[in-house]
């Protein structure tokens, strides 16, 4: 596409080994769902990634995530007068700014991701008293994230720049459209499995 590229290569690995990393191995610590032994067993013969899941994650989710960071990224563009099919050219001043939105909306979809994949009701998923460790990966995503972004030096080195502090909002308000999308899926799915 004619735009500007939307995430650096190493805001890629930022985002891959940096933020989304503890919030994953705290979400492995996360308590069985207490409806788990009301469920028969898995076959032995099933594989631990199913097709289902693995749809779910990748496709369902991983656009979700994907479609907040390209989201963020025209919002910077629009901000700045740019209208849908204009040419981007007249505003390489914001490219920069826009990738580092860009990077921020990812980091809401994985905070959002982080609450859809665990299970039980909306109140329990959102709940970080079940799992200290959930609170303590979150925390550092946000702090590592706002470090890549306002810090002086570290910033420049992942192609970022400072952004204005309302820009901020993005990330809860993308973790809200995440987590908001995902519980209507689990209502399409729940009708769907009680339709004669």
């Amino acid at each position: 596409l004619p735009v500007p590229l939307p995430l650096a290569v190493i805001q890629v690995l930022a985002i891959d080994l940096g933020t989304d990393l503890l919030p994953a191995l705290a979400l492995g610590t996360d308590r069985p769902s207490p409806a788990a032994m009301r469920r028969p067993p898995e076959p032995p013969a099933r594989p631990l990634i199913t097709r289902a899941l693995a749809l779910r994650t990748f496709l369902f989710y991983g656009l979700i995530e994907a479609a907040l960071g390209v989201a963020a990224f025209f919002a910077v563009y629009a901000v700045e007068g740019w209208r849908p099919f204009a040419s981007l050219d007249a505003y390489a001043h914001v490219a920069e700014e826009a990738r580092t939105l860009t990077f921020l909306g990812i980091v809401s979809g994985q905070i959002g991701c982080v609450f859809a994949q665990r299970s039980g009701s909306l109140r329990s998923r959102l709940s970080l008293t079940s799992n200290r460790w959930m609170g303590a990966g979150l925390a550092f995503e946000l702090v590592l994230a706002i470090l890549l972004v306002y810090v002086p030096g570290l910033n420049g080195i992942f192609e970022m720049t400072a952004v204005g502090v309302a820009w901020l909002l993005v990330l809860p308000a993308g973790a809200a459209v995440f987590l908001a999308i995902d519980l209507l899926r689990r209502r399409v799915e729940a009708a769907l499995a009680h339709a004669p």
